[in-house]
This record gives C-alpha cells, sequence and structure tokens, in this order.
C-alpha cells in the first residue's frame, strides 16, 4: 500500500501538461509578438501613436488574447488557480479600461495599462510556478521576461527610445514560452 502511495505521489509531480496549458502558451506567444510588434512602434513614434485608429485594434486584440489566455490557463493550472480567479480579472479589465481611455487621453489610458502589467507579476509567478514542472529553463526565461518587461515598460512613456528593454524582456518571455511548448509538444 506504501508503494501505490508512493506512485501516486510520482505521478501527482509528474503530470503532463494539459491542452489548456498548451493553448494557454500559444495565446500567450500570439499576444507577445503583438507587443513586440507594438513596442517597436513606440520606439519610432512615441507610445500616444498607440491610440490612434491604427493600433486601437491591436490594442483590443491584446486584451481579448488576455481574456482567451486566462480561458485556457484557469483549467489548466493547480498552484496558479486562485491568481487566475482573483487577479487575472482585474488585469484584464483594467488593461481594457486603459484601452479605452487612451484613446481620448493616452496618458492617462497608458497610465492603466502600465498599473494592470504590474498586477499581472503576481499572475506571472503564479504561472511560473506552475512552468517549472515543465521546463525550469522556460520557466525561468518566462519569469525574467516578465519582470523585465514590466519593470521598464512605464519608462517608455518619458522617452521613446527606453522601449528597446520591454521589448528585450518580451523577447525574453517568448522565447520561455516557446520553450515551454516544445517541451509539451515532447511529452
Amino acid at each position: 500500500m506504501n508503494q501505490e502511495g508512493e506512485k501516486s505521489q510520482i505521478a501527482s509531480t509528474q503530470r503532463q501538461p494539459s491542452k489548456g496549458m498548451f493553448y494557454g502558451n500559444l495565446v500567450s506567444i500570439t499576444a507577445a509578438l503583438i507587443i513586440a510588434y507594438l513596442l517597436l512602434v513606440v520606439y519610432r513614434y512615441g507610445f500616444e501613436i498607440l491610440f490612434g485608429d491604427g493600433y486601437f485594434m491591436l490594442m483590443i486584440a491584446l486584451v481579448v488574447l488576455g481574456v482567451l489566455a486566462r480561458y485556457f490557463y484557469i483549467d489548466a493550472v493547480e498552484q496558479a488557480e486562485r491568481a487566475f480567479r482573483d487577479i487575472a480579472p482585474w488585469v484584464i479589465l483594467l488593461a481594457f479600461a486603459g484601452v479605452l481611455l487612451g484613446y481620448k487621453y493616452p496618458l492617462y489610458g497608458g497610465g492603466l495599462i502600465v498599473l494592470s502589467y504590474f498586477l499581472e507579476v503576481p499572475v506571472a509567478y503564479a504561472l511560473f510556478k506552475e512552468f517549472q514542472s515543465i521546463s525550469m529553463v522556460g520557466a525561468l526565461l518566462f519569469l525574467a521576461g516578465i519582470i523585465v518587461f514590466g519593470v521598464s515598460l512605464p519608462f517608455t512613456v518619458f522617452a521613446k527610445e527606453i522601449a528597446i528593454v520591454p521589448l528585450l524582456g518580451d523577447v525574453i518571455k517568448t522565447l520561455g514560452l516557446l520553450l515551454l511548448v516544445s517541451r509539451i509538444l515532447q511529452s
């Protein structure tokens, strides 16, 4: 009976990543690619341009992708379930409000979006803990990228050239997500 208990404990620590984890990561990669493009635009023209007609729909698409990622992740996570249930909806709501407010008042809208990314850090940390069972390197890249992105993003309001730093964080996070997806596909 003790041997059976050990087997179930080993099985629980080596559980297979779910389809929700896979699709959540794919949605997150898609969002990261859009974010990278938008950061290049910010680098070139400044953050105010994001709220113009041409980029406004991409900002809305990021909010929709946030909702979709939460949908996939919430059923795929165990340790991060509370963060996805309690914090993630506020992150999405703040981002959406920021996009809408930014259309008329870019500085205030940008502030709400930055705040939403600060609130995303605890959600990302909870997800990092889930990712460790898939790939420690992928999980570390993901978390490091999120931190670099979140800490440096507010400074793009003051100097567009700073957009390179959150772009670097976004690239690091994306590399981590790609590694995680490849490990999920191998399992």
